[in-house]
């Protein structure tokens, strides 16, 4: 009995491993909901003229939109969040220790997009897990003109 529990331990250890980052250490799921500031999500008739789109929120490394045919476009710059934001935009909620007025949110700058294109908008973040490495979250799409 002792050594088939032993076995079942080293099983599941083993299976946390392969799970983990590098370090031996299991990286737990993490669920973060992604909302998107601009352009607000479904979208349509975008134009490229702000070359950025604005997530809620700090702490996001990169951003990948995704249409639904062809090469997904990847930014990691980071640009400042522009007063007043652009049109159209999804009401931000803002920080509890922001000043009334305040955006607390991340503005990627991306290149100019295909036209007549649905993106599907994706943002990855740092875990707060610790050692793990990032996570990936979708929530929300829109179109260019």
């Amino acid at each position: 009995m002792k050594r088939i529990i032993s076995a079942a331990l080293l099983l599941f250890i083993s299976g946390c491993a392969a799970s983990a980052n590098g370090t031996g250490v299991a990286c737990p799921a993490v669920a973060v909901l992604l909302f998107v500031i601009y352009p607000a999500s479904g979208s349509s008739n975008i134009v490229d003229a702000h070359n950025i789109v604005i997530v809620a929120g700090t702490g996001w490394e990169s951003l990948t939109l995704t249409p639904a045919a062809g090469q997904a476009v990847v930014s990691t710059e980071i640009v400042p969040v522009p007063t007043p934001l652009p049109e159209p935009n999804a009401t931000p909620l803002p920080a509890a220790s922001a000043p009334a007025g305040t955006v607390v949110g991340t503005a990627f700058h991306i290149p100019p997009l295909a036209a007549a294109t649905s993106y599907t908008v994706n943002a990855t973040a740092a875990s707060t897990s610790g050692s793990c490495s990032t996570v990936v979250e979708s929530s929300s799409s829109f179109t260019t003109k």
